[in-house]
């Protein structure tokens, strides 16, 4: 008969755990093996949603709060015109922390083609360190009064159909359109050379997103909608004696994910963002009115936008504090 854990929501137990290195590892080693030199520290799992979390264990000689064995990344300071992006959603706010073994994009703010990426499109945390400096972005010939040592400007202009760039700095085009390119590049220099910096054979074949109509609004709700193809842009205001709650527009992005819909306020609570979509991987943060609160095991596991363009589950109930 196998164990039932079903009623235990932790287990603490000590471990000796070395600083970790400058190479990302850490590792636990059991009492049984102790190292003299690797202090000793209360570690902890937790069961969350049906799932084990952890380890995560005390620092020493800290507050006695548990944090995970492998330190976040945190982004400090960002270079100008640089667009830095986690799990498709722009990071608006900086001093953010970005988890162990977790992935950011770079890009350079649009128009697409007047700031050249220096760095890598990609950077990957591993224990509190980035895989590479943060990248920066260099003004193109259009800033720079065409100077010799600056790249190109590249005038990027769709006269029809629709294009949109992708959270890596790509432009991602729809089938059927028309696109112009222009270097901006002084002739006594000599001829520029073009060159396809991907070579990859894959093509969008159909990107529509969900038709501003078929929305369930709010019937005062006011909008413009250029189209529901990708790269296209819905505008939203209200009339006279009414505010606007969640973003001004929308736009259909090439990133091919479903998005969540907006899951409405919790009983005797709110949720934050609140936005009118949510990409995959946002997750909601439920604040209570004043008397409520959440159970604590709820308060663990807040609702995430999973890829499919669901909620990994529903919203939780705050509750009279006095029922806790």
């Amino acid at each position: 008969m196998s164990p039932d854990f079903s009623t235990l929501s932790e287990v603490k137990f000590p471990a000796h755990l070395p600083s970790p290195s400058d190479k990302g590892s850490a590792s636990v080693v059991s009492s049984s093996s102790v190292d003299a030199e690797a202090p000793s520290r209360i570690c902890k799992i937790k069961c969350v949603s049906g799932q084990w979390v952890g380890p995560l264990c005390q620092e020493v000689n800290g507050d006695g709060r548990f944090q995970p064995i492998l330190k976040s990344c945190t982004l400090d300071e960002v270079p100008p015109n640089l667009i830095l992006s986690f799990k498709n959603r722009i990071i608006i706010e900086y001093n953010t922390t970005i988890p162990h073994n977790s992935t950011i994009a770079a890009r350079c703010q649009e128009p697409i083609g007047t700031y050249k990426l220096s760095g890598p499109r990609v950077l990957n945390c591993s224990n509190g360190i980035w895989s590479s400096p943060i990248p920066q972005c260099q003004p193109t010939t259009l800033f720079t009064n065409y100077s010799e040592d600056s790249p190109p400007t590249i005038l990027v202009r769709v006269p029809s159909g629709s294009a949109a760039v992708d959270q890596n700095g790509g432009l991602v085009v729809f089938p059927g359109s028309i696109l112009h390119l222009e270097c901006l590049y002084l002739r006594r220099h000599g001829d520029p050379e073009w060159t396809w910096t991907s070579e990859a054979e894959t093509y969008l074949t159909d990107v529509h997103c969900k038709p501003v109509p078929s929305m369930d609004l709010n019937p005062h709700l006011n909008y413009r909608a250029s189209g529901h193809r990708l790269g296209q842009t819905t505008y939203f205001n209200c009339p006279p004696g009414f505010f606007l709650k969640g973003a001004a527009n929308i736009t259909c992005l090439p990133s091919g994910k479903a998005r969540c819909e907006y899951p409405g306020e919790p009983p005797n609570g709110r949720i934050i963002p609140l936005k009118f979509w949510y990409v995959p991987g946002d997750k909601l943060k439920i604040t209570c009115l004043a008397g409520y609160v959440l159970p604590l095991p709820l308060e663990a596991s807040p609702p995430v936008c999973l890829a499919d363009g669901t909620w990994s589950h529903t919203l939780p109930e705050c509750i009279q504090y006095t029922n806790v």
